[in-house]
This record gives structure tokens, sequence and C-alpha cells, in this order.
């Protein structure tokens, strides 16, 4: 009972001290705004890094501030604002699991991009729809999308997009490996880990270092090496500790505790799961509230306790309804009949066949590296 009241407590002043930051920093943000009198493009930058930082706060009022840089830069004429506006929309509603309305903006931000022939905002829409495809909606079929954002970044030698989309394809065969349980997955998986942390430690760069971490916890965790999934996930939660990630945070110390899980340390498991359930409660983000839920009706119901059992599945099942309607209900064919996507198909399955074969090649030297 008394460690339980130490995690309410800690919870409580965690939250706290991260409202008072927030309200300075957006404080801080609406001054510089108010100081801008002329309607320019400075306006709309300023607008667009507001409704970045609250989106994971503020979520309405994000929206509203996307929605003004958007209709400032259309007044303007200032087609990269419009883009970014559109990619700023389509985050926000991403971050609340609203994937119908965050494809549909992605893909508003390609068509200007592609349009004005702005490769490196081509590959990032192409990452970003690709990303809820494969990822999120496991439409494993579409995964051209990632490959084409690849071959962008490359021929950019762009180095942000690159770490990007090498942990999205890690993402993908991870996922892969998930569901269809097969052996080349996990290799691919973990050659594009291994491409993404060579390069994030060439570039100093801790943020997409943890996430790499993070990401690697859980492609051995889906192996059941607990173990090494347990060093990564730890290591991933310090480097988001030392950034103030808080949410990054609250996803590492879910793996974390779904490696006590099954390791036996059921008890030890329900503390972090109750922690990281009441945080995004609060911050309502649904997807990690939602595997807050069915790591808690695991937990008790392996600790006999099978009323608290019963509530929290109950519950889960509620929410991944909510969410499953969201998740499905934009049809990428839809988008397409309005503006194709379908261009150099050839290109594309030369591009994939091409990165298939440097993963065989690369296998024996990752193992090496890893093991």
């Amino acid at each position: 009972m008394w460690c339980r009241f130490l995690y309410i407590f800690f919870f409580l002043y965690l939250h706290i001290i991260l409202s008072a930051q927030d309200v300075r920093v957006v404080d801080s943000l609406k001054r510089e705004i108010d100081k801008v009198k002329t309607d320019d493009t400075l306006k709309v930058k300023k607008l667009i890094t507001l409704s970045n930082f609250l989106s994971n706060y503020e979520f309405k009022e994000a929206i509203i501030c996307a929605n003004q840089a958007l209709e400032l830069s259309r007044k303007l004429k200032f087609l990269k604002g419009e883009v970014t506006s559109y990619n700023c929309l389509a985050d926000a509603y991403w971050f609340h699991s609203d994937y119908d309305k965050a494809q549909q903006y992605y893909f508003k931000a390609y068509r200007i991009n592609d349009s004005i022939h702005n490769e490196r905002g081509i590959a990032f829409s192409l990452y970003n729809i690709g990303w809820i495809l494969c990822i999120q909606q496991h439409n494993y079929s579409e995964d051209k999308y990632l490959y084409k954002s690849l071959a962008l970044y490359t021929k950019l030698h762009d180095v942000p997009g690159l770490m990007k989309i090498y942990n999205a394809l890690a993402s993908y065969y991870s996922e892969r490996c998930h569901n269809e349980n097969h052996r080349q997955f996990f290799d691919s998986s973990l050659m594009y880990f291994e491409k993404g942390i060579a390069l994030a430690k060439s570039q100093n760069d801790i943020s997409d270092l943890g996430r790499v971490y993070g990401n690697l916890g859980d492609l051995f965790f889906v192996e059941k090496d607990y173990k090494t999934a347990t060093f990564y996930n730890q290591k991933s939660y310090d480097i988001h500790q030392k950034e103030n990630d808080s949410s990054s945070m609250m996803i590492c110390m879910l793996n974390l505790g779904l490696c006590e899980l099954e390791s036996g340390k059921v008890k030890d498991a329900v503390k972090k799961f109750n922690y990281v359930y009441a945080y995004n409660v609060n911050h309502d983000i649904k997807d990690t509230r939602l595997l807050a839920l069915k790591a808690l009706a695991r937990s008790y119901y392996k600790l006999n306790d099978f009323k608290q059992a019963y509530e929290h599945y109950e519950a889960f099942v509620n929410l991944k309804e909510e969410l499953d309607k969201e998740a499905y209900s934009t049809s990428i064919s839809n988008l397409q009949s309005s503006y194709s996507l379908e261009k150099s198909e050839a290109n594309v399955g030369q591009l994939k066949q091409k990165n298939e074969l440097q993963e065989l090649r690369n296998k024996k030297n990752i193992y090496f590296i890893f093991f």
C-alpha cells in the first residue's frame, strides 16, 4: 500500500512539474506570435511550432493553431507553409489515434510536395503514408511507400530522413515478425535497426538512438529474449529520461513491465502498468492506454484477481473497438482515385529486391555485431 502511494505521489508530482514547464513554453510562444504584427511567413512558422508542442498535451488547441497556420499560408500563397501545416495536423491526429484524418492530411501534404517537385517533402510524405498503412494498419502489401521514401532519402543523402526510414522499415519487419513469425523478417528488422544505430551514433543523435533502442527491445521481446529486451528498453528509458521525453519514458516503462510479466515478476509489472495507464489517461493517449489495459488484464488474471482482470479486459475491448473503427476507416484506394501514388512501380520492385539482397549479404555481419 505504501509503495502504491509513492507511485501515485510521484506521478502527481511529475505532472505538476511538467505542467509548469509546459505553461511557460506555451506562454512564451504565444507572446512571440502576438509580437508579429503583420500576417507573414514568420507567423506561420511560429503557429506551427506552437501546434507541434501542444499536440502531446492540448490536442484541441494544437488543431486550432495548425488550422490558423494553414489559412494564413493559403492567404500568403506560401506552399511550404501549407505542407507543414498539413503535416502538423496529421501528426496531431496520428498521436491521438485518429488515423483516418491523419492519413488524409498526410496525403494532402504529398499532393503539394509532388506538384512543386519537392523530393525531400515527397520522401517525408511517403514515409508517413507508409507508416500508417504498413505498421498501424498492417497492410503489408503497401510497403512500396516505405521503399520509395528510402530511395529518395538515400539519393538526397538526408541523414534525419534516413534515420526515420531505417526505423520505419525496422519496425515494419518487426511487426511482420510478430504477426507472421518468419525468421527472415527478424533478420531484416535487425539489419535496419543496426543501420539506424550506426547512423545515430555517427551523428551523436541521442533522441533517435533512444527510439531505436526501444524498438530493438520490442524485437527481442517478440523473440521471447526478455533479458535482452529489458537491456535495450532500459537503455532507451535512460536516454528519454535525460531528454525529458515523458511520453517515450512511459512506453519504455510499459515494455519493461511486459518483460517483468513474462519473467514472473507480476506484482512489479502491475505497478508499472498502473503508472503508465494513469499517465496516458491524463494525456489522452489512446494507443498506449490500450496496451496498458491489456497488460493489466493479463496481470490480474495471473494473480487470480479475476474481478480486476475482467474489468480491465472489458475496458480494453471497448477501447480497441473504438480505435479499430478509426484505424481502418480510410481506404488508400479511395485516396488514390483522386490522385495517383502508383508511379514507377517497376523501379520500386527493383529497389525492394536490391535492398533485400543487401539484407542477406549483411546478415552475418549483423549477428556478429549484436551477439
